[in-house]
């Protein structure tokens, strides 16, 4: 059930077309002689935003005052919240940057990881913690459907028809992918 919420509250991203991957962080160009830095989560969606809002404008032809106010919707901060919001911080854990829902702490918290350990399961303590997690994402779903709404009345019927026939491709381009790596995988 928690991996279809998860992919009910990705796939209102999906549908905005933003693919907001936090779980993959960037990591910036640096000379080979210094290890590569990793990006902050602020400048990765950024960068991902801006890659989304310059194809929107060539494939979707929009007009000036569309990629203006979609632009100011699609603001990194207002889009996936911290990792925090999905699981309790963790004891000696601080969550490094560009992590997101898929980081440490996703699917196995401080309360499960502690259940696991006891002798006896404290169904109620894991409900909990389950509970809080919904919230979250019932939270992070809300502010996406809510910003699809606002970016479905600002494009006109061709560019919507358009986007989903874009975003159709793209979901067929990752089922592929995904049936062709399962295809390669020992049993």
């Amino acid at each position: 059930m928690f991996r279809r919420l998860r992919y009910v509250t990705m796939s209102s991203i999906t549908v905005l077309g933003t693919i907001l991957t936090v779980s993959t962080p960037a990591l910036s160009a640096a000379p080979a002689d210094q290890p590569p830095a990793q990006e902050t989560r602020e400048n990765i969606q950024q960068k991902q935003i801006e890659r989304f809002m310059t194809r929107m404008q060539k494939e979707l032809a929009l007009t000036p005052a569309q990629t203006t106010q979609i632009r100011a919707l699609l603001r990194p901060d207002s889009l996936v919240p911290p990792p925090e919001a999905y699981a309790p911080p963790q004891s000696g854990h601080r969550p490094g940057p560009g992590m997101g829902p898929r980081g440490e702490g996703m699917p196995f918290g401080e309360e499960f990881l502690s259940q696991l350990r006891s002798d006896k399961v404290d169904t109620a303590a894991l409900n909990r913690e389950f509970a809080a997690r919904q919230a979250a994402m019932k939270m992070h779903h809300d502010k996406a459907l809510s910003k699809f709404v606002q970016i479905h009345a600002l494009l006109t019927a061709e560019q919507r028809t358009k986007l989903a026939d874009l975003i159709e491709k793209r979901r067929d381009e990752q089922r592929s992918k995904m049936r062709e790596r399962a295809a390669h995988r020992p049993e």
